[in-house]
């Protein structure tokens, strides 16, 4: 292998990146999409193997999965990286990494069931829109959640810092990688245009407009354009009358997929990323 040479291609990201909606029609009904038996479907129709193509890297990692936090993105992401190459000191010379990032307001908690000891795991919260949650007390703690502590000073902040930890690093162990923003684009608004009034108020000085600053413009796509998202970008390319044909249902479709997949490699060519 030639040293700097990509072999391995590694994303992480939510439902715009694993796939949904991609699903075999074929199959019976009880098949999800993420189900096991719809892999072999999926996975060659979706832009990380699209990409993957592109660059001539056979071995694609997609750590991702449907509804997944940026808490989620970022905790499996680091412990792949840190399990695969960090802890063994292993060569990162051959990996890029690409992370399509979600909405900001998901947010992770750690559960434990204090009748049964066994009965813990990571769920994530979604409190921009109702969601039945497996147990009574989950759905007491979403609604005080969203009543009282879903506020855009905690979670843009988390956003800013989780791409900031990310960034830093990438850049310490000389890793390859690219961000991008998959839907989420806070009232056609960009980060750089809002101000630290309300961070320095109530937090006495989060210099959060200045952490995005320094987030490389290069590396994350479009980071200022006006067009800024995997959906908008694949919306404004789809000129078909009426029903888009890049979506699907809430989720890109083939040729949406195909579409992310030619323009992040041309992107990436153009400003020498691979």
């Amino acid at each position: 292998m030639l040293k700097g040479k990509i072999t391995r291609l590694v994303v992480a990201g939510d439902s715009w990146t694993y796939g949904s909606e991609i699903r075999d029609p074929s199959l019976p009904d009880t098949v999800n999409d993420w189900d096991e038996p719809n892999d072999a479907y999926r996975l060659p129709r979706i832009w990380p193997t699209k990409l993957g193509n592109h660059l001539g890297v056979d071995d694609v990692v997609n750590l991702s999965y449907p509804a997944a936090s940026n808490d989620r993105i970022v905790r499996n992401l680091v412990g792949w990286l840190t399990q695969e190459y960090l802890a063994p000191k292993k060569d990162t010379s051959e990996l890029f990494v690409v992370i399509g990032l979600t909405s900001p307001e998901r947010k992770d908690f750690y559960y434990r069931d204090i009748d049964d000891k066994n009965k813990h795991f990571w769920y994530t919260m979604w409190p921009m829109w109702k969601h039945k949650y497996p147990q009574d007390e989950l759905n007491q703690f979403a609604e005080l959640y969203a009543a009282y502590m879903w506020n855009p000073e905690e979670y843009t902040h988390r956003y800013l810092q989780q791409i900031f930890y990310l960034q830093t690093l990438f850049n310490q162990y000389g890793i390859k990688h690219m961000f991008f923003q998959a839907f989420y684009q806070r009232n056609d608004m960009h980060i750089r245009q809002w101000t630290d009034n309300p961070y320095n108020r109530h937090y006495q000085g989060q210099p959060d407009e200045m952490v995005w600053n320094m987030i490389d413009p290069v590396k994350f796509m479009h980071k200022d354009d006006a067009v800024q998202s995997f959906h908008n970008y694949i919306i404004k390319k789809d000129t078909s009358p009426g029903q888009k044909d890049s979506i699907l249902n809430m989720h890109p479709s083939e040729l949406g997929h195909t579409w992310w997949a030619d323009h992040m490699y041309e992107y990436g060519k153009e400003n020498k990323l691979w």
